[in-house]
């Protein structure tokens, strides 16, 4: 599998800042300041089968405006590395961004799911559920379509290191 690959499939931990719609609002209301998120995670087939695992580090940073910019660093089991970037624009419990892998947004729904789309102009797709178990912890599942359909599966757990 290309590194390449993976790390287009990695959208994941940037959503993390999106958990719950009232830190959303809290956040974008308050001066700015830096979140920093580590995770681990793995890319499967859709049958299942195991293709990559990586680790990763996010640098969130909020800004004025209801603005995030999110960097991700992706290193994996193979020693392979890449940063992805993002900005997002946060409306109350909604968002859209703009990243490199796309764009698009997503909402919460309560305080402990919200989804997340992006696709970008060749017809790839990412659709990613994320779980909440605490303010401190997200797990994320995200499909990777091409064309509507499954090619690959994401999935994660991330914390809150700062």
């Amino acid at each position: 599998m290309k590194l390449s690959s993976l790390f287009a499939t990695l959208l994941l931990p940037f959503l993390s800042v999106f958990a719950l719609g009232l830190e959303i609002a809290q956040a974008s209301q308050e001066q700015a300041h830096v979140e920093i998120w580590v995770g681990s995670g793995a890319e499967y087939t859709p049958q299942g089968e195991e293709l990559e695992t990586y680790e990763i580090t996010v640098i969130n940073s909020f800004g004025a405006d209801n603005k995030v910019h999110s960097e991700a660093t992706i290193t994996t089991a193979r020693g392979g590395k890449r940063v992805i970037t993002q900005d997002l624009t946060i409306k109350g419990n909604r968002w859209s961004n703009i990243s490199n892998l796309g764009k698009g947004g997503g909402a919460c729904y309560g305080a402990d799911m919200c989804e997340n789309y992006l696709e970008d102009e060749s017809g790839r797709a990412y659709a990613t559920t994320i779980a909440i178990d605490s303010r401190d912890q997200r797990r994320n599942l995200t499909m990777i379509l091409q064309n509507g359909k499954a090619i690959k599966v994401v999935r994660e757990k991330v914390s809150r290191a700062q």
